[in-house]
């Protein structure tokens, strides 16, 4: 998945890593959880919604929702 996400980052996310993606290419590799403790990997999906500052992983059949400040 590849999320538009808070202050304009994107992310492209990959099996349990996630990347920053700029207009320089990518950024630096991170696993899922060491920028969303407890979050799993292997994400089906995400969603940020500007309006309520929070992203929305989903897994499978499960949704688990992440604050962003």
């Amino acid at each position: 998945p590849v999320l538009s996400g808070p202050r304009g980052k994107t992310y492209a996310f990959k099996g349990n890593y996630v990347w920053t993606v700029t207009d320089s290419g990518l950024g630096p590799l991170f696993q899922v959880s060491a920028l969303w403790e407890g979050l799993p990997g292997n994400l089906d999906a995400a969603v940020y919604s500007p309006r309520t500052q929070w992203i929305h992983f989903f897994k499978g059949n499960r949704t688990n929702l992440q604050c962003v400040t």
